[in-house]
C-alpha cells in the first residue's frame, strides 16, 4: 500500500489521530469527531493538502534570524625573498 499524507486542520498537528477509507474517502478522527475527509488518493507518495487547514494559524512576531559575524582577514601571503641569482643558479644547474 502506498504511502499517502493527508492534512488536518493545524490545531491537530502533531496529535494521534486514526484513519479510515470510506466510500473512496480518507476521513481523519479524533476522538469521537472526524476533523477532516480527502477523496481517496493514488499513486506513491502524495501529500493531499487542504487549504483551509491551515487558516488562522497564529503566527509569531517576525522574528529576525541570529546573524553570524564572519571576519575575513585578507593579508598576503609571507613570501621568502631570494635574489634573482639563486633562480638562475638552479635553473643552470649550479648553486649560490
Amino acid at each position: 500500500m502506498a504511502k499517502q499524507r493527508y492534512s488536518v486542520p493545524w490545531q491537530h498537528a502533531g496529535r494521534e489521530v486514526w484513519v479510515r477509507e470510506k466510500a473512496g474517502q480518507v476521513e481523519v478522527h479524533w476522538g469521537g469527531d472526524r476533523i477532516a475527509a480527502h477523496t481517496l488518493t493514488v499513486g506513491k507518495h502524495r501529500t493531499i493538502v487542504m487549504p483551509d487547514h491551515h487558516t488562522g494559524i497564529p503566527l509569531s512576531a517576525p522574528r529576525t534570524p541570529a546573524k553570524i559575524q564572519i571576519h575575513f582577514r585578507e593579508t598576503a601571503p609571507e613570501v621568502e625573498v631570494r635574489p634573482l641569482a639563486a633562480y638562475e643558479a638552479m635553473a643552470g644547474g649550479g648553486a649560490l
